[in-house]
């Protein structure tokens, strides 16, 4: 079986980096895109780690991060009924989704988050760390399936899905 390094550059990719992300041990402005999917929610202060992933990219480097959304449908539901913990309603429909598996733990109550985002929240904390966001977005395992969710349930989705790029 191959380890996550050998997998990586057998795709083509130059080099592939294990570290801190919030001291990162690349020089100033050496990258052209940082990816950080569902990350910023587990730091405890997001703009030390958004700072340095601006320090490292070019100027017009692209930053894309995930979030998960603390007042998407599911979390209001739950709210609304009392549960607090998270209403997962494709489990109820009986949908697989790769994010939410059967055993994770639930939103709001994830004891593993530190910090909580809205697309509101999350576009600020992006443009107060020096990045300009492009585009913003929801994504969820059951509306995102619907014609024009994004659109409709922007604030509805389980993901906020930004698309930034350094000032």
């Amino acid at each position: 079986m191959l380890t996550g390094k050998e997998s990586a550059l057998g795709k083509g990719y130059r080099a592939l980096l294990v570290a801190n992300a919030e001291n990162l041990p690349i020089a100033d402005e050496q990258v052209d895109l940082v990816l950080a999917t569902d990350l910023l929610e587990h730091v405890v202060v997001p703009e030390k780690m958004l700072s340095e992933f601006r320090r490292v990219l070019r100027p017009g480097g692209e930053l894309l991060v995930t979030v998960p959304n603390l007042v998407s449908f599911n979390n209001r539901v739950s709210i609304l009924l009392g549960y607090g913990s998270g209403l997962e309603l494709q489990r109820l429909l009986k949908l697989r989704s790769p994010f939410l598996p059967w055993g994770a733990p639930r939103y709001p109550d994830q004891r593993v988050h530190l910090r909580w985002f809205t697309r509101t929240s999350l576009a600020r904390v992006l443009t107060a760390t020096g990045f300009r966001v492009k585009s913003m977005r929801g994504y969820d395992p059951l509306l995102s399936h619907i014609p024009l969710a994004d659109r409709i349930m922007r604030n509805f989705c389980s993901l906020v899905v930004a698309f930034a790029e350094r000032r």
